[in-house]
């Protein structure tokens, strides 16, 4: 499976909306069913934008008081050792 599952909105707040396309449902849904963690799940369905400029980040490379990982355009966050 690979398409794309989701849309991507950015608040006016700067909120992060994903909205599921109404024509993947079913392969969303195949996915949800999976034997996989959930950021494994997640991963999946917005793999689309994750291969288009899009990058998952761990809650502690921004320190966020969460364990899920944030969805975040490229560019806007340098790693520590990289330049």
């Amino acid at each position: 499976m690979s398409g794309k599952y989701t849309e991507f909105e950015k608040q006016a707040n700067g909120n992060l909306r994903i909205v599921l396309l109404p024509e993947a449902r079913a392969e969303v849904e195949e996915i949800a069913s999976k034997e996989l963690d959930a950021d494994s799940r997640l991963a999946e369905t917005i793999e689309w934008q994750l291969s288009n400029g899009w990058s998952l980040v761990r809650p502690e490379d921004i320190g966020a008081l969460t364990e899920a990982p944030h969805p975040l355009r490229g560019g806007g966050l340098r790693r520590s050792g990289q330049c």
